[in-house]
């Protein structure tokens, strides 16, 4: 809703097709009024583990990494 997300590629080797992508969320000021944030991190997290949407790889307290 209020998140800034960043999108980042690279090439794994050197194949062109062949790349490693990750989510950089940022999340939007004022949001945690609407959002416990660590609820969200947690469950977020918990689905991650079983193998249900992107997995968490880094939390921050101001964004995340997926």
């Amino acid at each position: 809703m209020t998140n800034i997300v960043y999108r980042i590629t690279w090439p794994k080797n050197t194949a062109e097709d062949d790349v490693q992508t990750v989510l950089v969320r940022i999340y939007g000021e004022g949001a945690d009024i609407f959002f416990d944030r660590e609820e969200e991190i947690r469950t977020f997290g918990l689905i991650s583990t079983h193998g249900h949407g992107p997995h968490l790889l880094a939390k921050f307290p101001e964004c995340r990494v997926e």
